[in-house]
């Protein structure tokens, strides 16, 4: 009997161990961050399955059932709560999630092995407790090994910097906008000089410090960064591994509330950026940033008013004038062009001409997943998965008005609001009575998205809750929707 309890166990815990270590990995190995993210996740699931069944499955059974029985029954009990649970996204498999997973997993198999009858029954009825506790415990553990191996790795980094002598560094922070800057930026780059991007959204220490040694070589001439800042003496982390020939600094906004608590502390931890760069720009275009010029004075601020003398919505992208010359940028949403004047400006002051500028802009491409335009059969998609902040969600709103047919939206609002998430979301909830049919993602029947929109005299018919973004996109699909927008972290709902 106690072979079979530890084969269980052992399987149930390793299933209940690789979804809390994906969760830890997608916190970027941040035990605090890792432990905020596990009580929004899942404290109700917990808390519903621990005192309706659990507790009073274990009073009622021992006086009927041996211990060993119970403990059985309390982890097949497990394991039908693993397998009707939704679970968290998929580990990726390193060096470092190996190494952590067996770890953990003989630090498990020792502690059910060696421990009496009544502390395995104890153990069993504790089981996700337990694979977050040793998860923990090995983390802690290999600590230590972990930082000297980053160590070497960002000395390597630093060396093959200081080999390539005449090498420019650019590096891109902000709340958002920073990825689609640094797409724009390298587009307008390319034409003049050998550079090379962190590709996607790698940009933590380990990230760019991996980008720096699989892709930098003596041929490049520029190098591209991108700065993901989302917690105090995040920034000097990064700048202790890359101080920056350029720095820019592309919006202040609500993001991250939970780990930086106010904006002004987004803002101090954002702006070492320019102070170490030897030149550093930021938008005047952020509301936030433009009233911060005074303490920003030594810095270049840039705005799309200078750049472009027109600028309007259209049904295809974002209608301009550059140079006297009317276009179309196929791009969508108004706040593009902050990030595209910003490009242009640092592109132009490193000597790329503004007649190649202007061969550029009407093919100019966008990030995927923020608000990018495509066709799936009949139906027209803006996916705007990626993008996190109210203003932005706004935006999309307006220009998927522009478009001709049936609207419909999948949004689970904003989130990483603290004390804002309310608010925000109820505003953006009464923009919504626009569309005809809204489906907010939401694991839970109410939502202060259904409260705005409801206060601004919504139709309860046309609004709908659904689990995920694959279900409410299928009741697109059954809805016969011409315009579908796909709005705000649909396919991530973490803190990151």
């Amino acid at each position: 009997m106690k072979i079979i309890i530890f084969l269980l166990s052992l399987f149930l815990f390793s299933l209940f161990f690789l979804r809390h270590e994906a969760l830890l990995i997608s916190q970027y190995y941040s035990k605090k961050r890792y432990l905020i993210t596990l009580f929004q996740e899942d404290k109700k699931r917990m808390t519903k399955s621990f005192y309706l069944f659990f507790f009073p499955l274990l009073f009622f059974l021992l006086f009927f059932l041996k211990i060993e029985y119970v403990t059985i029954l309390f982890l097949c009990a497990w394991l039908i709560d693993y397998l009707f649970s939704p679970s968290f996204m998929p580990l990726k498999k390193t060096r470092r999630s190996l190494t952590l997973f067996f770890f953990s997993f003989i630090l498990w198999g020792t502690i059910i092995y060696f421990s009496s009858y009544i502390l395995r029954l104890i153990f069993a009825s504790m089981l996700p407790f337990m694979a977050s506790f040793c998860l923990l415990i090995s983390s802690t553990l290999l600590q230590p090994y972990e930082k000297e191996i980053q160590k070497y790795y960002i000395k390597k980094a630093k060396r093959k910097m200081k080999n390539n002598p005449h090498l420019i560094t650019i590096a891109i922070t902000g709340s958002y906008g920073k990825s689609s800057f640094k797409y724009f930026l390298y587009q307008f780059l390319k034409m003049k000089y050998q550079v090379i991007m962190t590709p996607k959204s790698i940009n933590t220490p380990m990230g760019i410090t991996k980008f720096i040694n699989e892709n930098l070589d003596e041929h490049t001439e520029i190098m591209i960064l991108e700065f993901g800042v989302d917690e105090k003496k995040g920034m000097d982390r990064l700048l202790s591994i890359v101080v920056p020939d350029i720095g820019v600094l592309t919006a202040i906004g609500k993001m991250h509330m939970k780990t930086f608590h106010l904006l002004e502390n987004i803002y101090l931890e954002k702006r070492k950026l320019l102070f170490k760069a030897k030149k550093g720009y930021f938008s005047m275009d952020s509301s936030y940033l433009k009233a911060k010029e005074k303490d920003l004075t030594t810095m270049e601020g840039y705005s799309y008013q200078d750049i472009f003398s027109y600028v309007n919505r259209h049904e295809n992208g974002l209608e301009v004038e550059y140079m006297k010359e009317r276009m179309i940028i196929p791009l969508y949403g108004m706040f593009q062009l902050s990030n595209i004047s910003g490009a242009i400006q640092v592109a132009t002051d490193l000597g790329v001409s503004k007649k190649e500028i202007r061969q550029i802009l009407p093919s100019l491409e966008g990030v995927e997943h923020r608000f990018k335009k495509r066709k799936e059969g009949h139906m027209t998609i803006f996916d705007d998965a990626y993008n996190g902040n109210e203003e932005g969600i706004l935006e999309a709103i307006q220009t998927v008005m522009l478009q001709k047919g049936k609207k419909a939206i999948i949004t689970p609002g904003v989130i990483e609001l603290g004390k804002d998430y309310e608010k925000v979301n109820q505003n953006i909830g009464r923009h919504l009575i626009h569309f005809d049919r809204v489906y907010i993602v939401s694991k839970e029947n109410k939502h202060p998205l259904y409260d705005g929109y409801m206060e601004n005299n919504g139709e309860k018919e046309r609004i709908e809750f659904v689990s995920c973004f694959l279900e409410g996109y299928q009741k697109c699909k059954e809805e016969k929707i011409d315009v579908l927008l796909i709005a705000n972290d649909t396919f991530s709902t973490f803190l990151k």
